[in-house]
């Protein structure tokens, strides 16, 4: 006859009776463990529905793209910006166009090929940097070429930078307000395919001498006075010609940085000018023609029938 199981005198388990709590806390245990796996495998097999409807959702309507403009540099602080509306929209409508229909437009190879076409812009002085951020958006911000003049070529003239390379706006002849460089030998670069190319620097050293002697002026308090500087005698001959507002020619000479063999220096002819704006309110001297590179000497005036007698010094 078998033996009950049972407690002891001293109301312990006595060897092999059966434990109702310990079968109790197995039993909990053992439950815990089915919960955990259960929602383990739950989340495991429902994420990737729960991730291709995000991804469907999201691709139903485009990133928002904003791109950092730069900013004109005021007092005020208004933020507003120097680039044109229909070249911020241009620059919009290419990051859409490089996005495409790419089902995730944030991955990284897309923001790379962002990066490129940007950088191929005319815009940007470098690479510029192309991030995601919160909210579904595409941030791009970079180093902006600062413009400096127009090149006038043909009946258009071209926008370019301080630094000499090419901008892709261009105008009719005299439709803005910033100085001109006109006489160039070359027109604006273009690619193997014939279409613009923003990638490199205008050719040409006479153009690069043409911005410099604009970038000496443009502090000049008789800076407004100076419309535009002709380029057409520097292949040849090394010179270089202010045009006035009022379409009179001063002969400076050659670049600043490298007079020309007997011709004044940069300073002399900054002086020459500077004496002519103070005599006349006029750095032509009210002449036609102004030539300010001879050495030890005044400065040489040609003055048309027009011009009125006594208006300067002979």
């Amino acid at each position: 006859m078998s033996k009950k199981r049972g407690k002891d005198d001293a109301g312990g388990e006595t060897p092999g009776a059966f434990s109702f709590r310990a079968f109790l806390d197995h039993l909990t245990g053992f439950c815990i463990v089915l919960l955990f796996l259960g929602l383990l495998v739950g989340v495991t097999l429902g994420i990737r529905p729960l991730e291709r409807r995000a991804a469907a959702e999201i691709a139903t309507r485009p990133p928002e793209v904003e791109i950092r403009w730069p900013a004109i540099k005021s007092e005020t602080g208004s933020g507003e910006t120097w680039v044109d509306r229909a070249s911020r929209e241009s620059l919009e409508a290419a990051v859409r166009d490089a996005i495409g229909k790419t089902p995730d437009p944030t991955r990284g190879d897309v923001l790379a090929r962002i990066g490129r076409r940007m950088e191929a812009s005319g815009w940007f002085a470098g690479a510029p940097t192309v991030r995601r951020e919160a909210g579904w958006k595409i941030v791009v911000e970079g180093d902006w070429r600062i413009p400096a003049a127009v090149v006038r070529h043909g009946e258009r003239d071209y926008l370019i930078s301080w630094d000499a390379r090419p901008m892709p706006p261009q105008y009719p002849v005299g439709a803005t307000r910033l100085r001109a460089i006109t006489g160039s030998a070359l027109g604006p670069p273009r690619d193997a395919a014939g279409g613009r190319d923003f990638t490199g620097y205008w050719a040409g050293e006479d153009v690069v001498a043409s911005l410099e002697l604009l970038r000496l002026i443009a502090t000049q308090p008789w800076a407004g006075q100076v419309a535009a500087v002709d380029a057409a005698e520097y292949t040849d001959n090394g010179r270089l010609t202010l045009v006035t507002t009022k379409n009179t020619r001063i002969l400076w000479g050659g670049r600043p940085r490298k007079p020309l063999p007997g011709e004044a220096g940069t300073a002399t002819k900054l002086e020459r000018l500077a004496h002519m704006h103070r005599e006349f309110n006029s750095i032509d001297a009210n002449a036609d023609h102004l030539d300010i590179r001879i050495l030890q000497s005044p400065p040489t005036i040609q003055r048309s029938a027009t011009t009125v007698p006594g208006a300067g010094p002979q």
